[in-house]
């Protein structure tokens, strides 16, 4: 989920395209021969035959279009142009490139680009690909939504239709609506078609009912409004202290050297710099193999593929949400491992050490415990639970309980949920948190005010819980905590 979200974020910064109708190359005008004045008439000799006509003769055979001359307008609209933006490498193209004619700027504030139709075709051939592989990626893909069962598309992509297991939508579906209604738009404008409001619609999987639809115009202005208007670069106040740090090496092998090079906040939250420098022979994929903040396991993935002889500027996001709701005030220590593999076998090359990070923050304050209830304390493992929380979302309202896992063992565990019931009813969650050994995790429940309602519960009172633990390298089953009963009262 977390890698489709990131993805999907990156297409709500997108700027999407509409397009005019096609340009083609007047005929030429050949002017028609000039009138030749016949000679008087002579009297033909007697004796001489009149000659046969002659046959005229047979037109040279017209030449077929050649599609590498055809051209096609394509024209971005003044209020999808954000201020200073490059058009072209909005749309992946640049000056020069084979096929691109002319790129104007029109007085209404619009740009008209002209391409030859084959440039357009292999545009429109790369997102017709493209489209088919996310389609298949929210649906069966490694980190596909369960909610979403199907998802239906016109040929030209003009039209989405979202089946959708309504019992279990967590809302997240709205975000996949709008990175397809994206696409279907940026498509339709490379065809060189009208539509620029792509619509899509969610159909109950139970009952075929349409239930909601929406198109790629309210979808934006809906999300737009959510995130704080346009300008969605916002700086806003983070929720933890921004601390700084040296710059470090976190690995330094074989060619390729990874260096931390700050931490800085945006609109999403507080991030890791990272500078990845390949100086070997061959292309490598790097990932952050473990990462964690204040001894907390925050198992956030890098995965940036750098070419043999490139550099690549990156960014890892903290879990500040989880940290600041442990109560967890200041940013003290963070421990980071990298990882690189052969991006075409996936097999892994390097493997670096843990680098511990001490912050401007480090002290006494980072090393923060969880308030809350313990209620299991056994087999080196300690869980907390936090008095959950009623959040406010542009969905609806909902429950987050929050837990703390404490592995005080020498062995790196995988923490399962494997029961949640609520007030006597069994409720579909995800709970599942890898905490190495020595350390912790943080992991949460998301309880939604619809979810509840259909068991009849108003506010949640009593809270059954058992969780699995397990190996986390071999996957053995180790011990189960048993039944657990919290009250949330």
């Amino acid at each position: 989920m977390k890698r489709w979200l990131a993805l999907i974020l990156a297409l709500l910064l997108t700027v999407s395209l509409t397009g005019c109708g096609d340009k083609t190359p007047e005929a030429a005008n050949t002017p028609a021969p000039a009138a030749t004045e016949a000679p008087a008439a002579t009297k033909a000799p007697e004796a001489t035959p009149t000659p046969a006509p002659t046959k005229a003769p047979e037109p040279e055979p017209t030449a077929a279009p050649d599609p590498s001359r055809e051209t096609v307008t394509i024209t971005v609209p003044a209020d999808l142009i954000e201020e200073g933006e490059d058009i072209l490498e909005t749309m992946g193209m640049e000056e020069g490139m084979e096929g691109l004619v002319s790129v104007t700027q029109n007085d209404d504030g619009s740009v008209s680009i002209v391409m030859t139709r084959e440039l357009q075709q292999q545009y429109l051939d790369e997102m017709s690909e493209s489209i088919a592989e996310a389609v298949r990626e929210i649906t069966e893909g490694e980190d596909a939504d369960p909610a979403i069962q199907k998802i239906e598309y016109a040929k030209d992509y003009s039209e989405f239709v979202m089946v959708v297991d309504q019992e279990n939508a967590s809302g997240f579906e709205l975000f996949y609506a709008l990175a397809l209604c994206m696409a279907g738009t940026h498509y339709q404008i490379y065809a060189g078609n009208d539509t620029v409001d792509v619509p899509v619609k969610m159909q109950d999987a139970a009952t075929g009912e349409v239930y909601s639809s929406s198109t790629y115009r309210e979808l934006m202005e809906m999300f737009s409004d959510l995130f704080g208007g346009d300008d969605w670069e916002t700086e806003t106040e983070p929720l933890i202290p921004t601390p700084e740090v040296e710059p470090t090496v976190l690995l330094d092998q074989d060619g390729i050297v990874v260096t931390l090079t700050g931490i800085t906040a945006d609109f999403y939250g507080t991030k890791l710099n990272v500078t990845i420098e390949n100086g070997s022979e061959a292309s490598a994929m790097v990932d952050c193999d473990t990462l964690l903040v204040n001894d907390y396991y925050a198992g956030t993935a890098l995965y940036a593929t750098v070419e043999a002889g490139d550099s690549s500027e990156e960014e890892i996001y903290l879990p500040v949400t989880d940290l600041y709701g442990a109560g967890v005030a200041y940013i003290g220590k963070i421990d980071i491992q990298i990882a690189v593999y052969d991006p075409s076998s996936y097999e892994r090359t390097i493997t670096g050490e843990l680098v511990e990070i001490r912050t401007s923050d480090y002290g006494e304050t980072w090393d923060t415990i969880p308030a809350g209830k313990v209620i299991y304390d056994d087999n080196d493992l300690v869980i907390i639970y936090m008095d959950p929380v009623m959040q406010e979302s542009f969905f609806e309202a909902y429950y987050q309980c929050n837990f703390c896992f404490l592995n005080n063992g020498d062995t790196d565990i995988s923490v399962e949920c494997e029961s949640f019931i609520v007030d006597g009813s069994e409720i579909s969650t995800w709970i599942y948190k890898t905490v190495p050994a020595g350390k912790r995790g943080l992991d949460y429940a998301t309880l939604f005010q619809s979810d509840l309602e259909q068991y009849g519960i108003e506010t949640p009172q009593t809270l059954e819980v058992n969780f699995a633990v397990t190996d986390a390298e071999s996957y053995d089953d180790l011990f189960s905590t048993g039944s657990i009963t919290v009250d949330l009262g």
